[in-house]
């Protein structure tokens, strides 16, 4: 019915390249210019015991009690994280929709359709993955299980999105609704092909992660950690930046199983609207009706062959 993943993958490929290397890329950017959520965090002497004079005079060795960067700084790193996580959740949902439009139409995609979400229903969209994030993250923290049960139901939601803004652009409640309702008994499928595929992905990337530690340890590549060992240097950062890069092009091992999903979702036909009885039963006469041309042709054929032989 439709084309193999292996295929699938390979005619996406160059595109899915060029999107990983534009989010490694911001995600680069953003750690070199000091702006990665990290940097919120600033450590401070501590000031509250009064016999720890190196704490109060912020000599070292001073005990360090961490806050949040509230100056211009700090608000800098929490709008510019905003921003690049908003595009990497847009071009997600891209990503995810381009992937069915590829199953099911085998559409000739070109780069501009995996940034589809970026159109005049913009806020439906960012509504519904701020809400998702957050009943995600909630489920997280209640022990972590029922976070993943529930990713696993919201898997395919781009598509859905998609089809909301394109027929009667219901609201984001009712998209998780629908969402979570048709992804009934196909969790476990979705989180038995991801857990596969994560589990080759964090073993390649710790083997890249360990090779690049003994290449560079010690300090004797780009200049290594300054004198006092804690504060990185330009060198240190490019040797960050070059594993973040070298780690995004591995995770795109990831997109194999995403492809595998979505073909399986919509051979139970997922993604397609529950028909009426009466369409039912037009499906049911249309079939009966193929399969008994079907029967007429090969009967037709038999006969014909069996003059030919007689002749």
């Amino acid at each position: 019915m439709y084309k193999s993943t292996s295929q699938i993958f390979k005619e996406m490929f160059p595109q899915l390249l060029i999107i990983t290397l534009i989010l490694a890329v911001m995600g680069v950017f953003v750690e070199l210019a000091g702006f990665s959520l990290g940097n919120l965090i600033i450590q401070n002497p501590a000031l509250t015991d009064p016999n720890n004079g190196a704490a109060l005079s912020g000599l070292e060795g001073a005990d360090m009690i961490p806050s949040l960067d509230l100056s211009l700084h700090g608000l800098l790193i929490l709008v510019l994280n905003a921003i690049t996580g908003v595009f990497s959740l847009f071009l997600g949902y891209g990503i995810s929709l381009a992937i069915y439009r590829k199953i099911k139409y085998d559409t000739d995609l070109q780069l501009i359709d995996y940034f589809y979400f970026f159109n005049r229903h913009f806020v439906l969209t960012l509504v519904v993955g701020i809400l998702v994030s957050i009943v995600t993250g909630l489920g997280l923290l209640l022990l972590i299980v029922p976070g993943i049960i529930i990713s696993m139901g919201f898997y395919p939601i781009g598509v859905f999105i998609a089809k909301a803004q394109e027929e009667n652009l219901i609201g984001p409640i009712a998209i998780m609704k629908e969402t979570w309702r048709k992804m009934k008994g196909h969790k476990t499928m979705v989180f038995g092909r991801l857990i596969v595929y994560g589990i080759i992905m964090v073993a390649l990337s710790a083997v890249i992660g360990f090779v690049m530690t003994m290449f560079f340890v010690g300090g004797t590549a780009f200049g290594g950690y300054s004198a006092m060992g804690s504060e990185p240097t330009m060198g240190t950062m490019v040797i960050g930046a070059i594993g973040t890069l070298i780690t995004s092009l591995v995770g795109m091992i990831m997109y194999i199983p995403q492809i595998d999903i979505f073909r399986e979702l919509m051979e139970k036909n997922v993604f397609d609207p529950e028909l009426t009885n009466e369409e039912e039963m037009e499906q049911d006469l249309r079939r009966l009706e193929e399969e008994e041309q079907r029967i007429l042709w090969e009967e037709e054929r038999e006969d014909h062959s069996e003059e030919d032989t007689i002749e």
